[in-house]
């Protein structure tokens, strides 16, 4: 095992897929997942190994400095730049939610879950596609809650 690289095993036994198993029905093999981090958080870097297991095409976006961007079970890694602006990040993960064709976006921390409001709302401002705004509500929930949130 290489240091500070977390292990992937994908013949351990998957977690339960509670309510996202409906998007293994989808005509893709693999249901798509963006794991968003914005700010460090110590349990972040479990969660690809875990959605790999339980059968995901595993995205993430993040600071390269972030330990999430360690782990071994990423099939797709997009980078912030250090240098990002606000703006800059919400077009990153809009960017990356419509290019992997993500099922579900999963936020690890306060910031990423915010950048996903702001985005959620911007995408029902500008009547965005159909298949967007329901990625953002099957991440984030119904848009008439976020104002509750704020």
């Amino acid at each position: 095992m290489h240091k500070g690289v977390l292990p992937c095993n994908p013949d351990s036994t998957a977690w339960p897929l509670a309510a996202l198993e409906h998007h293994m029905t989808q005509t893709r093999s693999k249901p798509r997942v963006l794991i968003l981090a914005l700010v460090n958080w110590y349990g972040a870097p479990r969660l690809p190994g875990a959605f790999r297991r339980a059968g995901f095409h595993v995205s993430t976006l993040s600071y390269s400095s972030l330990l999430i961007q360690r782990s071994r079970c990423v099939d797709r890694a997009w980078m912030v730049p250090e240098t990002a602006s606000g703006d800059e990040i919400l077009g990153m993960i809009r960017n990356a939610i419509e290019h992997d064709g993500v099922d579900i976006v999963i936020p690890t921390d306060e910031a990423s879950v915010v950048a996903l409001h702001a985005i959620a709302v911007m995408a029902h401002k500008t009547s965005s596609s159909p298949r967007l705004q329901g990625v953002l509500k099957d991440s984030v929930g119904p848009l008439e809650q976020t104002a509750t949130l704020r």
